[in-house]
């Protein structure tokens, strides 16, 4: 195996993400994308810890077309690259639209 680290030509600079608050070293404080998360209320509300049963089927390319939507780990990567997304202003970015545009598609979502 090829140690990348070890073959870089060029030193390696390790900083945190300037989007968001420094807590402490690399660690930052996300809790903006998880308040952006509740604000567009990115879920889908489902009253009571109840047995529902099997929800919906959704067609092999429903699927398809959510899954990318639904891989998002809530990391801020994208928050990171893209340049409408501010410390002083209000846009919520890529990765709160995706999550809403995930449920909202669901069929359960779209009800």
């Amino acid at each position: 195996m090829i140690d990348k680290l070890a073959d870089a030509d060029e030193p390696i600079s390790l900083e945190p993400m300037n989007k968001f608050p420094i807590v402490r070293d690399l660690i930052v404080d996300r809790s903006r994308l998880f308040n952006d998360l509740k604000r567009v209320k990115a879920w889908i509300p489902i009253d009571g810890t109840y047995e529902l049963g099997p929800g919906p089927s959704l067609t092999q390319r429903e699927q398809e077309r959510l899954y990318p939507l639904s891989r998002c780990t809530g990391c801020g990567c994208c928050l990171e690259a893209c340049p409408q997304y501010t410390q002083t202003n209000k846009f919520v970015g890529a990765a709160v639209i995706s999550q809403a545009r995930l449920f909202n598609a669901h069929p359960v979502g779209a009800n």
